[in-house]
């Protein structure tokens, strides 16, 4: 199977298309590290077909591909097109022809009930503005026997950085200043698997993988900023004021030596 990409919804998610230029970058390398855990979670037989909504630049979707081998299948979708063009150079670089990649919506996603062996969203179900709802939709898609995870934030995420940033962009420009995140409600192990008990999935649990993800050097903090969710309040802030905010974000930072930032994750599962 070719490597293809379609595109049903042109207007794809603004924030995120323009997070792209750096949400490779190996300053986030915490998203392949999930990634890779979370396939090894799943223990893929080949021939499996898997679905991997919200998946970014394929850090789930690309190990997933060749775990499952020739014979198996990777659907992939995200609302970016830009963050799925990536996923394509970087699946094409791994040599993996088995992915189809679609721009769709997590809350409109085209396909039919038991139509996948796996189901994985990683780190984007709280965007839907019904978890549940969100949550139900992709356990129906699960085949009998087959296995949903959703993996999610936990409490902390990227402290002390995420502190100087806000803190950083309340001092510059106060009306931007909104430190609560899409993931707050679910970032405690018994919110998240209450999302599960209200989607009706049973038999679902939730474990908690703590990660330290390295900071090398202060700047490469800002990278983050701008290759993740913290790229849709840059996007607001005139080129002045960006340079402010970056600036007095790093300072902290700098000054007190960090070189570790708490990235510690979520995961539901459940078999059907």
């Amino acid at each position: 199977m070719a490597v293809t990409a379609e595109n049903d919804r042109p207007g794809a998610d603004r924030s995120w298309n323009a997070a792209a230029d750096r949400y490779t970058d190996p300053a986030l390398s915490f998203r392949d590290y999930f990634g890779s855990r979370i396939i090894e979670r799943l223990a893929l037989r080949p021939g499996a077909h898997v679905l991997d909504a919200c998946c970014g630049a394929g850090a789930v979707a690309i190990p997933a591909a060749a775990a499952v081998g020739r014979r198996g299948r990777v659907t992939a979708v995200d609302v970016a097109d830009r963050l799925l063009r990536e996923a394509i150079r970087r699946a094409t670089e791994a040599h993996l022809s088995n992915i189809t990649w679609k721009a769709a919506d997590v809350d409109a996603l085209p396909f039919g009930p038991s139509s996948f062996d796996a189901v994985v969203c990683a780190f984007g179900v709280y965007y839907s503005p019904d978890m549940k709802a969100a949550t139900a939709r992709l356990w129906e898609m699960v085949k009998p026997g087959g296995k949903l995870l959703i993996a999610s934030w936990a409490e902390r995420l990227f402290e002390p950085a995420n502190e100087a940033f806000w803190q950083a962009v309340r001092s510059v420009r106060p009306s931007l200043y909104r430190p609560q995140n899409a993931w707050d409600s679910i970032e405690k192990p018994e919110a998240l698997a209450e999302v599960l008990a209200a989607a009706g999935i049973p038999g679902g649990s939730v474990s908690e993988e703590p990660y330290e993800h390295p900071l090398l050097r202060p700047e490469d903090w800002w990278t983050i900023v701008l290759g993740s969710h913290y790229r849709a309040t840059v996007e607001k802030l005139s080129p002045l004021e960006r340079e402010l905010v970056e600036t007095l974000t790093i300072k902290p930072l700098a000054e007190r030596r960090v070189e570790w930032i708490n990235a510690t994750a979520l995961f539901a599962t459940a078999r059907k």
